[in-house]
């Protein structure tokens, strides 16, 4: 197995750490220097923009990816025969379940390149197909992707006054009763302005998330 090869296998088994790894010591050989695919992929593996950047420099340095070939002319072609009546076609690719599968995982915020993981796994395309799908659904589904997002705010939102509605009733029962002392009085206390500050907090979460949906729809 060449050393590319078994950076590929590397992951395809999820392994991001381990593939960085290999591609440091290939592109650190002297042979390796001159590897434009190899510097490709460790700019795929890095977190940093300012090394992704440097060694997809290196790569179109090297080379790769490599030019797109000059082609000739196309002449037309003569339109093609229609198929007989009742004959079967082949169906388009649907790709529905993909793109509402990737647009719930960027609405959760899921990083990408797990995201990218996930979909190599899922409809076993190669790394680079599941980028440029992901690209794809970013840029025509923006605003689905917001709306799940601004839904998952307002769940969480509705969630926070929820608790602060409780522990400020829990506080006001606590205050109204004679029978508690002093220190338990001042702990109610406590409770109660937490239980503002989370409730009002919350609607204010609310409330924004639900004027922007409201927009975005």
């Amino acid at each position: 197995m060449s050393d590319l090869a078994a950076v590929y296998a590397t992951l395809e088994r999820g392994d991001r750490l381990a593939s960085r790894q290999q591609l440091i010591e290939i592109v650190r050989s002297p042979a390796g220097q001159s590897n434009g695919e190899a510097w490709w992929l460790l700019a795929q593996s890095l977190d940093d923009p300012a090394q992704q950047a440097d060694c997809r420099r290196r790569a179109q340095a090297a080379g790769y990816p490599p030019a797109p070939r000059a082609t000739a002319v196309a002449q037309p072609m003569p339109a093609p025969a229609l198929p007989p009546p009742g004959a079967g076609s082949i169906p388009a690719p649907d790709y529905s379940a993909a793109i509402t599968f990737v647009v719930n995982k960027l609405g959760d915020d899921m990083d990408r390149y797990d995201l990218a993981q996930a979909l190599m796994a899922r409809e076993g395309w190669s790394y680079e197909s599941a980028e440029g799908f992901i690209d794809y659904v970013s840029a025509n589904f923006a605003r689905t992707i917001a709306a799940r997002h601004l839904t998952l705010i307002t769940v969480i939102s509705m969630l926070g006054l929820i608790v602060g509605l409780l522990l400020t009733c829990s506080s006001v029962l606590t205050i109204s009763n004679v029978r508690t002392d002093g220190v338990d009085q001042i702990r109610a206390s406590i409770r109660f302005i937490a239980g503002i500050a989370i409730s009002g907090s919350a609607v204010w979460g609310l409330l924004k998330g639900l004027a922007a949906l409201r927009v975005r729809r």
